[in-house]
């Protein structure tokens, strides 16, 4: 990622911001390391690819999916961003912005239950 410059998506995507993938980076390995420590099964993301959403240099997106439910952070150097996805349709959705590290590790806790039990993304069935 370090390497792709603009339009490396071929949409006129901004080059890739260094700090994005820093914030990335670490982010990830804190997760894994976090996961390692609790003895807490986990899947390694469905991809990691840059994000074109971010002005004038490009993010990070780290995502997990599979048929009805997601859950994308993005990364942009400075705050992550986030979507949750789940439900019947795959058509309930919540986003927003993570402040701290155990933010992001409650959306893969609702993401996780989600898929287990088959539940909807919509955040007034989760206690907080």
């Amino acid at each position: 990622m370090r390497t792709w410059k603009e339009n490396w998506n071929s949409y006129g995507a901004y080059a890739m911001d260094p700090r994005a993938i820093d914030q990335a980076q670490k982010w990830l390995f804190q997760f894994e390391h976090h996961q390692m420590m609790i003895a807490e099964k986990w899947e390694p993301p469905t991809f990691v690819t840059g994000s074109a959403t971010a002005p004038k240099q490009s993010g990070v997106a780290i995502e997990w999916r599979d048929r009805k439910y997601g859950l994308s952070f993005y990364f942009d150097g400075d705050t992550i961003e986030y979507l949750l996805v789940g439900g019947e349709n795959g058509y309930d959705m919540e986003d927003g912005e993570c402040e701290t590290f155990h933010e992001t590790l409650t959306l893969w806790e609702r993401y996780a239950k989600m898929k287990v039990e088959g539940i909807d993304a919509a955040p007034e069935i989760f206690d907080f």
